[in-house]
C-alpha cells in the first residue's frame, strides 16, 4: 500500500509537529497477527470527583430499564449515561449491598439499615427504612452483607440472621453454627452457608441441611451460578479456597472445576456473574476482573496494569454488553459491546503506529517513536533495544544462498536492521526513507523509496553475504512505491505516475498518464491507482478504469486512501482529506461495507494505516494511539438497544416531574399559569456515551425535529393553550438510534379565553352598544348643531397658531438632534473606558493567578496584542548573579526570538535606563527622539519606530522591565499608556509570584527526594517477607505508614541458643514517638539498637531487651534531661522452635503493648498485656519489664499491633478501637493469615473513607 505523504517530508524538518503525522498513512502492511485477543476494550475510569460521592464502590446493577444503581461510602448512585445522582442514606456512613427485584425496585443494605427506594409525588427516588418492621431486639444486626431480590422475597444476609422482606412483613432465620456467611438464590431456590454446619437451603419457611463436604467447610462461598453445560440443574460455587466447585443437586455431590485461574487467583475471588454469552464474569481483590467460559479457560483478565484496577468488589453488565465494575477506588466501565479492542501506551506501544508485521514468529509494531515487540508471556509491548528513530514501515527478505532471512525496517535516517529484540542502523540516507518492497523478478533485491528528491535505491545481497546499496533513480521525492511483474510503480512528489522496467537497471517507460494520483496499492498482484476521481487498474499495459469502485464515488470526492487486507479486501477512504468514512471492498463479490470508525474520530484518534491479520473478521488498524483491533462481524454496537430518558420536567422553581421516566399514564393537564417548561432528558447509551446526541420536537409548536446536539435540556416559554406532545431521541456514536420518548399534556386556557367568557363577551356588548348607539344619537344631533358654529372660527384663529409653533418645532427638532449626537458619542466612549478596565481586570486576574513565565510571557503577549499595536513585544526579568536583565521569549512579527540579554553595564540601553531610573521610557517617533535616550547608532529600517518601555517594580524594587513596540510612527495613545501602567502592575506581581513560586517549588522536590530516599534506607533495613516464610509458614504483615515514612517499624530475627541447644525466633511491632520524619529516625534506631542487643549480645529474654533497649536509647539520646518525650512503645515475643513437640513456647514483654492470642480450637482472642511503661522515655517511670510465658498449642493465632489502627478515626470522628479491631479479628480467626489481613485492610478502608490516615499502623499476625 502507497500514498501520497507530504507530510513524511515536513516530520524529517520538523520533529516536534506530531499531530501533522495523523494524515500519514503506512505503506504496504500485510502483517499476520495472532496477538489481537489480547488487546483491551475501550476502558473509562470514573473518579470520585465526577461522580460527586465516596471512593469505594461495593456494589453494582442494573435496573429494567437500564439505569445503574451503586453501593457506595455515601450513598447509593444513580447513573443514567448522562448524569449522576447521589441518593442519600440517613445515618448510614457505608452501603455494601443492594439488588432490585421485579417491579424494578432497589433495595439497599449496610450497617443496622435496610430499606428500599420509592417515588414521591414527583418521581424522584428517595430510601425509605424497612427497620422499623424488626423487633427491637433484631434491630442491632450488625453488617449487611448480600441482597438478593427473588420471586420468594427479598433476601438480607448478616451474619447474625437471614432477613426476608416479603409482603409488607419481615422473617427472619438465625445461624446453628457460628454465624451466616452469605445466602445463595439458583434454581429457584435459596441456599445459605451456615459456617461451622455446612450449606443449607430454604424449605418449608425452615433452613435444612444440605452438605459439610470438605471440599466447602473452610471455604468462603461467594457466589453460586447455573453451569449449564453438563446439566441445567447443576450450579458453579464460587468459593476462595483451592478450587472453584460444580454442585448436583440431585445427587448433592461436589466436584471440582478444571480451569485456567491459578491458586492464588481463586482466593481473591469476590464476586460472580453469569453474561448472556455463558462467560462467568469474577471479580477479585487482587487479581482485576476475569471471564472464563464453561470449560474453565480465560477469555480474558484486565488488571490495573492492564488500566482497569486489580480490586474489584461487584461487576454487572448492561444493555449494550458492556461490563461495568464497582472498585476500591471509583467505577470503571469496560466497552465489551465496542467491535475495537486496542494496544496503547498502556501495553508499551508508543508514537503513531506506521506498520505491523510478523517475523520469525514475533510480532513487531513500528511507529513514530520507533519499532516495538509483542512479548506473549506479559502481553505487553516492548521497544527494540537501540537508538530511537521514527519507523515508516518493515519489509522480510529471505536470502536465497542461505537459510537466511534479513528484516528491515525503513527510518528518518535510513534502514535499520532488526535482530529480535534489538535494531541498528544499518544503511544510511541523506533524508528519511519511507518505502521499502522486495523485487518481484530478482531474488534477494530491495527497493527503497526516500524524500527529499533523493529518489529510490537499489538494495541487494550476493552470495559471499555482502550486499550494496545504490541509488538507482535520482531527483525523486518518493510519495508511492509498488511492483508487479517487472515494472516498478512509483508516485513522486508533484502526484505523478512514473513506470520503471527492471531490467540490467531501471528504465523508464513511455507511457503517458496525466492525472493526478492519490494513492496506489497492490492488491491480489493487481496495482490499483487512485486518480483524479476515479479508481484504475493496470492490466495488460494500460490503465483500465474500475468501474464498480468508481460508482462508489459522488460527485466532488474521490479515492484519499487505499489498504490492501486480503486477497478478496482492500479498504477505500473515500471523501476529501477532511473526510473520515472508511469502506471495506470486497474485490470479488464487488460489495463494501462502512466501517464504524467515527468511534476513533470523534475521540481525537487519527488513523494511520490499515492491514490485515489472521484471526478471521478482524482488521489491523494504526493510529495516533496505538495499534487497535476492528471485529467486522461485531454489531453489538447496532443492535444494543438503549432508551432516553426524560429526567425532570421545571415550570418556574417547581418540579412537575421528576426521575427515568419512559412510558406515560395519564395526560397532565397544566394551568395557563404552568405554560413555560423547561425537559431535562438523558440516555442509558453506554457506547461511548459522551458522544450521545439528542433531538427533540414538541407537537403542536414545532414544525419539525431539532439538529442532533449533545445540549440535554430544552425550554419552551409562553406555550398556548392548547395540547401538546414532547418527543425525544437519542443517537450514538456509531449512528443506533434510541426509541423515541413522549410527554403528553395540555394547556388549558384562561377563562377569559374559554368559550363561556366569549359568549357573555357577546351578549354584554350588544347590550352596551345599544343603550349607547341611542343616547348618543340625541345627545350629538344638539351638541353638533352648536360646534358648528364655533368651527368655522376657530379653525381661523387655529390655522395661525399652526403655523406660528411648526416654526419653533423645527427650531427644537435641530437642538434635540444635536444633544443625541453629543450624548451617543459620550456613551461610546463611557462604553470603551468601562470595556478596557473590565479587560484590564480580567488579564490581571489570570497573569497573577499563573506561575509559570513562559505561560505568563504568552497570556501578556496575547492580551496587549489584543488592545494596541505590538508587533513587538517582551518582558526582561532582572538577573542579579549576571547583574543583566534577561528576555526570554521575546515576540517580533509574531515569532519568538532567541534568549537576549541586556547586560547593566550597558547604560545606552533602553531597557536598562528604564530599569535602573525605574522611569517610563515613550516615543512615537524613535529617528526623531534618538539623542533623547543617549543610545547606540542602530539602522533606523531595523528598528521600531514606536515603543515604550516601563520599569516593573514590587514594593519600590525593581524586578525586570516591559516593553512594547510597532515599526509605524505614532501607533500609541497616552490611552495604551495608561492601559500598560495597569498591565505592568499586574505583570510585575505576577513574576515576582513566578520567581518566589519556582523557588519554593525547587526547595520542596529537594526535601522530598531527601525523604524518599529516607524511605528506601528505611525499606532496606526492615525484615523481608521472605526471610519470615522461610520461619513462619502461615503470618501476615499489615504495615500503613503515614507519611512518606514511618514511625512504626516490625522486627524479626533467628537466634540459635547454644544453653538449651535450640533455635528461637524474636519478632517485635515498635512504635516510635511521633511519624514522618523524626518518626523514622527513631524507627532507624531502634532497628539497629535490636539488632545490637538480640544478634550481636544473643540477648532473646523479651523482658531484658527491652531493658537493654531502654538504657541504650536514654544513654544515646541523653534522656537523662527531664524534658526529652523521645521514646518507643513496643510488643516482643520470643519464639522457642521444636518440630518433635505438639506444643510451642512463646515468651512476651511488652511496652504499653499487649499480645493477642487465640487457641486452635476457639475464636476468642486471649490479651496478654504488656508493662505500662515506655521505652526511653522519662515520662514513665514504675515497674521492670515482665516477661510472660506461655505454651501454647501448635496453629494457635497470635498477633501483635501498635496503637494507629484503633486511634483511626472514621468521618464522624469515632474511633475503630480496640474492641472492635479484637472483634474483627475473632470474625476471621479461621482464614488463612492472608485472608484475615484482606479482611482487616477491606475494614479499615471502611472505616477511614475518605478521611486522612490519623497515625502509622502496623499489625503482624502469625500461626505457630
Amino acid at each position: 500500500m502507497t500514498k501520497i505523504l507530504f507530510f513524511r517530508y515536513f516530520v524529517e524538518l520538523i520533529v516536534t509537529i506530531i499531530p501533522l503525522l495523523a494524515s500519514l498513512n503506512s505503506t504496504k502492511t500485510y502483517a499476520q497477527s495472532p496477538v489481537s485477543d489480547g488487546a483491551i476494550p475501550f476502558t473509562r475510569i470514573y473518579s470520585p470527583k465526577e461522580y460527586q460521592a465516596g471512593i469505594i464502590n461495593m456494589a453494582v446493577k442494573k435496573d429494567k430499564k437500564g439505569i445503574l444503581y451503586f453501593a457506595n461510602t455515601e450513598g447509593i448512585l444513580q447513573f443514567d449515561g448522562k448524569t449522576w445522582r447521589k441518593i442519600e442514606v440517613p445515618d448510614v456512613g457505608f452501603i455494601r449491598a443492594l439488588d432490585i427485584d421485579e417491579t424494578n425496585t432497589v433495595f439497599i443494605g449496610a450497617i443496622n439499615q435496610l430499606g428500599k427506594l420509592e417515588a414521591d409525588s414527583t418521581g424522584k427516588l428517595e430510601f425509605v427504612s424497612l427497620v422499623n418492621l424488626l423487633d427491637s431486639a433484631d434491630r442491632n444486626f450488625g453488617e449487611i452483607w448480600k441482597v438478593k431480590a427473588t420471586p420468594k422475597g427479598v433476601f438480607f444476609s448478616t451474619d447474625k440472621y437471614i432477613f426476608r422482606y416479603k409482603d409488607g412483613k419481615i422473617t427472619k432465620w438465625t445461624p446453628e453454627g457460628k454465624y451466616f456467611y452469605l445466602m445463595y438464590y439458583i434454581n429457584n431456590q435459596v441456599y445459605v452457608l451456615d459456617k461451622g454446619v455446612g450449606l443449607k437451603k430454604l424449605e418449608n419457611e425452615e433452613l435444612q441441611f444440605v452438605s459439610n463436604e470438605a471440599l466447602i467447610d473452610n471455604a468462603g462461598i461467594y457466589f453460586m451460578l447455573p453451569y449449564p453445560k453438563t446439566n441445567k440443574e447443576e450450579i458453579m460455587v464460587g468459593k476462595n479456597y483451592e478450587s472453584l466447585l460444580i454442585y448436583n443437586p440431585k445427587t448433592n455431590q461436589f466436584r471440582k472445576f478444571e480451569t485456567d485461574l491459578t491458586a492464588e487467583e481463586i482466593t481473591s475471588i469476590y464476586h460472580g456473574i453469569i453474561g448472556s454469552d455463558g462467560n462467568y464474569y469474577i471479580s477479585t481483590l487482587r487479581y482485576g476482573i476475569i471471564c472464563v467460559n464453561q470449560e474453565g479457560k480465560k477469555v480474558f483478565q484486565y488488571k490495573q496494569a492492564d488500566g482497569v484496577a486489580d480490586k474489584v468488589y461487584g461487576t454487572e453488565i448492561d444493555n449494550q454488553n458492556n461490563l461495568w465494575l464497582a472498585l476500591a477506588k471509583g467505577i470503571a466501565k469496560v466497552e465489551l459491546g465496542s467491535p475495537f479492542t486496542q494496544y496503547g501506551e498502556i501495553k508499551g506501544i508508543k508514537g503513531i503506529v506506521t506498520d505491523a508485521k510478523r517475523h520469525q514468529n514475533l510480532f513487531y509494531v513500528s511507529s513514530t517513536n520507533g519499532v516495538f515487540y509483542h512479548d506473549n508471556k506479559t502481553n505487553n509491548f516492548s521497544a527494540l533495544e537501540g537508538k530511537s528513530f521514527q519507523a515508516w514501515q518493515m519489509q522480510s527478505l529471505p536470502l536465497s544462498f542461505s537459510n537466511d532471512t534479513i528484516f528491515l525496517a525503513v527510518t528518518n535516517v535510513g534502514v535499520n536492521k532488526i535482530e529480535k529484540d534489538s535494531w541498528e542502523e544499518y544503511l544510511k540516507t541523506d533524508a528519511s526513507s519511507n518505502y521499502i518492497i522486495p523485487s518481484t523478478t530478482t531474488q534477494n533485491r530491495l527497493y527503497v523509496g526516500v524524500l527529499n528528491q533523493q529518489g529510490i535505491f537499489q538494495l541487494e545481497y550476493s552470495k559471499d553475504g555482502k550486499h550494496s546499496f545504490l541509488q538507482v533513480i535520482p531527483n525523486l521525492t518518493t510519495a508511492g512505491l509498488e511492483m508487479k511483474d517487472n515494472l516498478l510503480f512509483v508516485v513522486d512528489g508533484e502526484a505523478k505516475l512514473h513506470i520503471f522496467e527492471e531490467k540490467y537497471s531501471l528504465e523508464e517507460q513511455n507511457i503517458e498518464f496525466n492525472h493526478k494520483v492519490h494513492n496506489i496499492e497492490k492488491h491480489n498482484n493487481q496495482i490499483y491507482i487512485a486518480a483524479d476521481s476515479l479508481v484504475y487498474i493496470w492490466k495488460n499495459n494500460t490503465f483500465e478504469t474500475n468501474q464498480i469502485i468508481s460508482k462508489l464515488i459522488k460527485p466532488s470526492e474521490y479515492v484519499v486512501e487505499m489498504y490492501n487486507i486480503d486477497d478478496e479486501n482492500i479498504i477505500l477512504r473515500i471523501g476529501g482529506v477532511e473526510k473520515t468514512d472508511y469502506y471495506l471492498f470486497n474485490t470479488k463479490t464487488n460489495k463494501s461495507q462502512k466501517l464504524p470508525t467515527e468511534r476513533l474520530v470523534k475521540n481525537s484518534i487519527s488513523i494511520n494505516t490499515f492491514f490485515g491479520v489472521e484471526e478471521e473478521n478482524k482488521i489491523g488498524i494504526g493510529t495516533s494511539e496505538g495499534l487497535f483491533y476492528l471485529n467486522i462481524t461485531n454489531d453489538n454496537y447496532q443492535k444494543a438497544k438503549f432508551n432516553v430518558f426524560i429526567r425532570k420536567i421545571m415550570q418556574a422553581d417547581s418540579v412537575l416531574f421528576n426521575e427515568n421516566y419512559t412510558e406515560q399514564n395519564n395526560d397532565p393537564v397544566l394551568n395557563y399559569e404552568q405554560n413555560s417548561l423547561t425537559f431535562f432528558y438523558s440516555s442509558n447509551n453506554s457506547l461511548d456515551e459522551q458522544n450521545t446526541v439528542f433531538r427533540y420536537k414538541l407537537n403542536g409548536y414545532d414544525k419539525k425535529w431539532s439538529e442532533w446536539t449533545t445540549e440535554t435540556k430544552k425550554e419552551y416559554t409562553n406555550l398556548n393553550a392548547a395540547t401538546y406532545s414532547f418527543e425525544v431521541e437519542a443517537k450514538n456514536t456509531y449512528g443506533t438510534t434510541s426509541r423515541i420518548t413522549k410527554y403528553d399534556f395540555t394547556i388549558a386556557p384562561p377563562f377569559y379565553k374559554t368559550p363561556l367568557a366569549y359568549v357573555l363577551y357577546f351578549v354584554f356588548g350588544i347590550l352596551l352598544v345599544s343603550i349607547l348607539t341611542y343616547a348618543g344619537i340625541r345627545y350629538n344631533v344638539r351638541r353638533l348643531k352648536y360646534k358648528n358654529q364655533k368651527l368655522e372660527e376657530t379653525v381661523k384663529e387655529r390655522t395661525s397658531e399652526l403655523q406660528l409653533a411648526n416654526g419653533q418645532l423645527e427650531q427644537q427638532k435641530e437642538e434635540v438632534l444635536m444633544q443625541k449626537q453629543n450624548i451617543e458619542q459620550q456613551k461610546e466612549e463611557i462604553e470603551k473606558s468601562y470595556q478596557n478596565i473590565q479587560i484590564l481586570a480580567d488579564i490581571g486576574q489570570q497573569i497573577t493567578a499563573t506561575l509559570d513565565l513562559t505561560e505568563l510571557i504568552s497570556m501578556l503577549y496575547s492580551s496587549v496584542n489584543s488592545l494596541m499595536p505590538a508587533e513587538g513585544f517582551g518582558i526582561g526579568i532582572f538577573n542579579p548573579f549576571r547583574q543583566q536583565i534577561d528576555f526570554r521569549g521575546f515576540v517580533e512579527n509574531g515569532e519568538t526570538l532567541p534568549f537576549n540579554s541586556d547586560s547593566l553595564e550597558d547604560t545606552q540601553k533602553l531597557a536598562v535606563q528604564s530599569f535602573i531610573n525605574q522611569k517610563e521610557i515613550f516615543t512615537n517617533d524613535f529617528q526623531k527622539d534618538f539623542p533623547v535616550y543617549h543610545t547606540k547608532e542602530l539602522e533606523v529600517g531595523e528598528l521600531p519606530q514606536s515603543l515604550i518601555y516601563l520599569p516593573l517594580v514590587v514594593q519600590e524594587k525593581a524586578i525586570g522591565v516591559l516593553t512594547v513596540q510597532s515599526f509605524a510612527k505614532n501607533a500609541y495613545q497616552n490611552n495604551h499608556l495608561t492601559i500598560l501602567r495597569s498591565l505592568a502592575s499586574y505583570a510585575a506581581i505576577a513574576v515576582s509570584n513566578a520567581q518566589s513560586y519556582a523557588t519554593i517549588n525547587e526547595k520542596n522536590e529537594h526535601i522530598t527526594d531527601s525523604i524518599r530516599y529516607a524511605r528506601t534506607i528505611q525499606a532496606a533495613v526492615l525484615p523481608s517477607k521472605e526471610l519470615i516464610k522461610q520461619n513462619i509458614e502461615d503470618f501476615f504483615i499489615l504495615y500503613r505508614p503515614k507519611d512518606i515514612v514511618s514511625g512504626d517499624f516490625y522486627w524479626f530475627t533467628t537466634v540459635f541458643d547454644r544453653d538449651t541447644n535450640t533455635k528461637k525466633m524474636v519478632i517485635a511491632a515498635v512504635d516510635c514517638t511521633g511519624h514522618g520524619v523524626p518518626g523514622a529516625f527513631m524507627s532507624l534506631i531502634g532497628n539497629t539498637f535490636l539488632h545490637e542487643i538480640v544478634n550481636e549480645k544473643h540477648i532473646t529474654n523479651p523482658a531484658q531487651i527491652l531493658e537493654n533497649l531502654d538504657e541504650i536509647l536514654k544513654n544515646s539520646l541523653q534522656s537523662g534531661e527531664q524534658t526529652n518525650k523521645d521514646g518507643m512503645d513496643a510488643a516482643i515475643c520470643t519464639i522457642e522452635v521444636n518440630k518433635n513437640s505438639p506444643t510451642t513456647k512463646i515468651s512476651f514483654a511488652g511496652a504499653k503493648r499487649p499480645l493477642w492470642y487465640a487457641l486452635p480450637t476457639t475464636t476468642s482472642l486471649e490479651n496478654v498485656a504488656g508493662t505500662r511503661r515506655s521505652i526511653g522515655s522519662n515520662r514513665t517511670k514504675g515497674k521492670p519489664y515482665e516477661s510472660n510465658e506461655l505454651i501454647l498449642e501448635k496453629g494457635t493465632s497470635v498477633y501483635l499491633t501498635t496503637d494507629g489502627f484503633a486511634d483511626q478515626s472514621n468521618p464522624k470522628g469515632e474511633k475503630f478501637g480496640t474492641p472492635n479491631l479484637m472483634q474483627l479479628i475473632e470474625k476471621n480467626i479461621n482464614l488463612s493469615m492472608e485472608e484475615q489481613c484482606q479482611q482487616i485492610e477491606i475494614a479499615l478502608d471502611t472505616h477511614q473513607g475518605q478521611l486522612e490516615q490519623r497515625d502509622d499502623i502496623t499489625v503482624l499476625g502469625f500461626r505457630v
